[in-house]
């Protein structure tokens, strides 16, 4: 047995999530027919108020993006290191379409927020995701915004934070005798992109690339900057404010949510609904773009309820209509005993959480090419071991 050769992606392996801002890892230069397939759909994007999904505290964080900067005096002397990766052309070609989706807006440079009389400006690059290219292309790219800038000089949001519980955490889940797990679950389209972000809060993400107006189809005089205008990647308040979004749609009360009762989410920084003697026999889940409702049923009802839409997911989904999300159908899981689901393979009938199989192949490929390298970079070695926790 051959391994295939994992140099070039033990040289690009860096660490961009979610949950991190900073710029790590290969960060590849943008360019459009990349980053195309992995923008969402005209309609879907920027088509979500913030504002219109939130209530109280966050409401009014929202509507005063002012009062989330530091005091002057806690601005650090020096602002972090921010590029915008990529050729002139592909940018100005990106900024248009995502002017046209809702994404970004141009603002002059009066507009921008300035530091020490300077605008505020940040990076923007892309990095690989999975996806079929188009045509020509080797491979799909998404857009991370780097603003370590920006985040510097402003509060973070934290709230619902403690409620993204991952996958490792159903191992927890208790079958009882003559039961089975069905799983159903949907995942957002568009993901941050759909949550348009009030006016004033646009300052913040400006993009560090000065173009004429006329560069962008408009006879006027001048230069402007493209600021975002949708929660970006990369804001240290993304996933807070993402993962809050989506609750309110099931725990919020009308018209935003159902009013779903709290004691029914899975979540990180509670009790998990399957205490002892509960009648709950499922429950729901939400990690950013993913609704989960997994059920417990007997064995005697598993092929009858295969493939049917489950009565939460169907409220859910009306939920997202009313509130104008659209939702994946080739993504969406509909009682199903056996599924993936956020990195993991859940067999709702044997009764076990892992590993799916094909990653398990994949990390046995790259071991046995390390392991046959006679050296090897450090960073070889940190990225092998860190995929096979």
């Amino acid at each position: 047995y051959a391994a295939r050769d994992w140099r070039e992606e033990l040289d690009m392996r860096g660490g961009i999530s979610y949950l991190h801002s900073d710029e790590a890892g290969l960060a590849l230069p943008i360019v459009f027919n990349e980053v195309f397939p992995s923008l969402p759909e005209p309609g879907i994007a920027a088509s979500v108020s913030a504002v219109a999904l939130s209530e109280g505290y966050v409401k009014e964080w929202l509507l005063d993006a002012n009062a989330s900067v530091l005091p002057q005096a806690e601005w650090p002397e020096k602002l972090p290191g921010a590029t915008v990766h990529g050729e002139r052309s592909e940018l100005v070609h990106l900024f248009k379409y995502l002017w046209k989706l809702g994404m970004a807006r141009p603002i002059a440079r009066r507009d921008c927020f300035h530091v020490r009389g300077k605008p505020l400006v940040n990076g923007l690059f892309a990095v690989r995701k999975k996806g079929k290219p188009m045509a020509g292309q080797q491979r799909v790219c998404r857009l991370i915004a780097n603003l370590q800038r920006s985040n510097a000089l402003l509060r973070s949001l934290s709230v619902a934070l403690g409620t993204l519980s991952q996958a490792p955490s159903w191992t927890s889940i208790i079958l009882e005798d003559g039961h089975v797990l069905v799983w159903s679950g949907d995942d957002q389209s568009g993901a941050f992109h759909i949550y348009w972000l009030p006016e004033d809060w646009h300052k913040f993400f400006v993009i560090d690339l000065e173009m004429e107006w006329r560069e962008l189809g408009l006879d006027m005089d001048g230069t402007c900057f493209m600021a975002l205008c949708t929660i970006p990647m990369g804001w240290s308040s993304a996933v807070a404010l993402f993962q809050y979004l989506h609750r309110r749609t099931c725990f919020g009360e009308t018209p935003v949510g159902y009013s779903m009762p709290a004691s029914w989410e899975w979540r990180r920084d509670a009790p998990n609904p399957q205490v002892p003697m509960s009648r709950i026999r499922q429950w729901v889940q939400f990690y950013l773009d993913d609704f989960d409702n997994p059920c417990k049923v007997l064995e005697e009802e598993l092929e009858e309820c295969v493939g049917k839409t489950s009565a939460i997911q169907l409220i859910q989904r009306a939920s997202y209509a009313a509130n104008g999300i659209a939702w994946s159908v080739d993504k969406a899981n509909q009682q199903q005993p056996v599924v993936e689901r956020m990195g993991a393979e859940i067999d709702g009938v044997a009764g076990w959480v892992s590993t799916p199989a094909g990653s398990l192949v994949m990390l046995l490929d790259l071991g046995l090419f390390v392991g046959s390298r006679g050296g090897m970079p450090l960073r070889w070695a940190q990225v092998a071991a860190g995929r096979m926790i």
